[in-house]
């Protein structure tokens, strides 16, 4: 996130904060021995809390066939972690609406409705913990109330856009980043698990790939949650209806009969649902006209009518694709997909150039891979390729999506860090040569290859600013020779000269 909206952010005195109740839940829920009279006894203090998790307790959404009358009969039914996610949904939702603007109306029925899809699909789909699912999911948007309070001017911002990704593309535009990124840094000022946190971060994105299957089962669920609540929201119905089944097919591929459920399930919860959270949704003809326009449009998917337009528009997208394939194999580096030199060049001009204008610092480590010569000599080149390909791919799930790497020619490998501070770029730089040491490489022959790497880094900034790409870079370079004539496996940081 741009370091100039974290600032406004961290001073802004109306930033939406987690009621008492709520924060007591976070606080309670990271312990490891929590005991369930303390949960009863934070709820407590909240009568009508305590009365609406009871309520969803009786409801046909766990279907118990027994009636729950306390606290205690809830935490049994449901487990101490549901009871817990399900307070926090409600404390927070509760609190931060009671302060919220007439234009966020439509926010809070997004949420609302991403919740109870995401539940829903969790529960199909037998993932554990579904309230987190629905705490989640009820949450995606919350940057959008901290923008708001940080941006007067914000309310614009939404007034004029038709849809989710018009505000989206909006907030990228004004703010240089989004409010999915916005609520990721609120949650974690909340102390909320990174599970949590990262569900909002990639709560926009249609390709999800974590470390474990899991972790991108649960984020995917998230991003279509909203997409499938826009069916709701969208000025077309029907186009929302084809662009969250086109987001299915990339992120969790239900059937046909299960997305159908899915909206069927909605329609029927929407009114009771409302009432929970004191949100006003849709009357019941309303929900129901939606229900049947999204099913006409998933109905008619296997009609010769969409076929004919399926067909148009594959075309595009196969040519728009290969496009894209060509354009961005010229900026690549055939052996490891990186980025290549050439393609570094022109973009470091261009961030060093963003750097100048906006006064901000711009980052570079400059990597070489340690006696990498002994090992296409050992092992041969293919192994050495290998591993290469490794460490590249380890390197691209450490950085963020706005930083650069590229092999910069045979072992040597260059980092851009734009809006990152020194202290910054000297951790992430032990990062990476700790981690890339750990890597294995196993040889056609069964030995177990490591590498190490000596490390050089250059910070840009206004206060101790650089001629020009070129100058930042040839520093870098300098400290990399420096640690490799120290003896490698060393990190070197570029420190200007003190005048005389």
């Amino acid at each position: 996130m741009d370091d100039q909206i974290e600032l406004r952010l961290k001073q802004c005195t109306k930033l939406p904060s987690l009621p008492s109740v709520a924060l007591q839940l976070v606080e309670a829920a990271g312990k490891p021995d929590l005991d369930p009279d303390e949960v009863i006894s934070i709820l407590a203090k909240d009568p009508a809390l305590a009365a609406k998790v009871i309520r969803v307790a009786n409801s046909p959404l766990y279907g118990q066939l027994s009636k729950t009358q306390n606290l205690n009969q809830a935490i049994i039914k449901l487990g101490l972690h549901s009871v817990i996610t399900l307070s926090l949904s409600f404390s927070i939702t509760h609190g931060l609406r009671s302060e919220g603007q007439p234009h966020l109306l439509q926010v809070w029925k997004r949420s609302l409705i991403s919740s109870i899809v995401a539940r829903l699909i969790g529960q199909r789909h037998n993932i554990p913990n579904k309230e987190d699912l629905f705490l989640a999911a009820l949450l995606q948007d919350i940057g959008m109330l901290a923008l708001d309070a940080m941006d007067d001017s914000y309310q614009q911002i939404v007034l004029e856009a038709k849809t989710h990704q018009d505000i989206l593309r909006l907030e990228r535009q004004t703010y240089k980043t989004d409010h999915t990124e916005v609520g990721h840094w609120l949650l974690q000022q909340w102390n909320f698990p990174d599970l949590l946190c990262n569900a909002i971060q990639f709560s926009d994105d249609l390709a999800i790939t974590q470390e474990t299957e899991e972790v991108s089962q649960f984020l995917s669920i998230i991003a279509l949650s909203g997409r499938i609540a826009d069916i709701w929201l969208h000025p077309s119905i029907r186009q929302a209806s084809f662009t969250a089944m086109i987001a299915n097919q990339k992120l969790v591929k239900l059937t046909d009969n299960e997305f159908q459920e899915v909206i069927d399930y909605v329609t029927s919860q929407m009114e009771s649902f409302g009432q929970l959270f004191n949100i006003q949704l849709f009357s019941s003809k309303q929900a129901e006209q939606i229900q049947e326009t999204a099913s006409e449009v998933l109905a008619i998917r296997n009609l010769t009518l969409l076929r004919e337009i399926r067909k148009e528009r594959e075309k595009v997208d196969i040519l728009e694709e290969q496009n894209r394939y060509l354009e961005d194999q010229v900026k690549r580096d055939p052996l490891t997909g990186l980025y290549n030199r050439r393609y570094l060049e022109h973009i470091m001009a261009i961030e060093f150039s963003e750097a100048e204008a906006n006064e901000w610092p711009l980052s570079l480590i400059f990597m070489d891979l340690d006696n990498f010569k002994d090992i296409n000599d050992r092992y041969g080149h293919p192994t050495g390729d290998e591993v290469l390909k490794k460490v590249s791919r380890y390197m691209e799930r450490q950085l963020r999506r706005s930083d650069v790497v590229a092999r910069y020619g045979g072992e040597e490998f260059v980092i851009l860090l734009p809006n990152t501070r020194q202290d910054d770029t000297e951790r992430l730089a032990l990062r990476l040569k700790d981690g890339i040491k750990q890597l294995s490489c196993i040889s056609e022959h069964g030995d177990a290859i490591h590498v190490s790497t000596s490390v050089g880094v250059a910070c840009h900034s206004s206060k101790h600013p650089f001629a020009g790409a070129n100058a930042l870079i040839a520093a870098a370079d300098k400290m990399l020779y420096e640690a490799k004539n120290s003896g490698r496996d060393l990190i070197r940081v570029y420190q200007r000269p003190e005048p005389l």
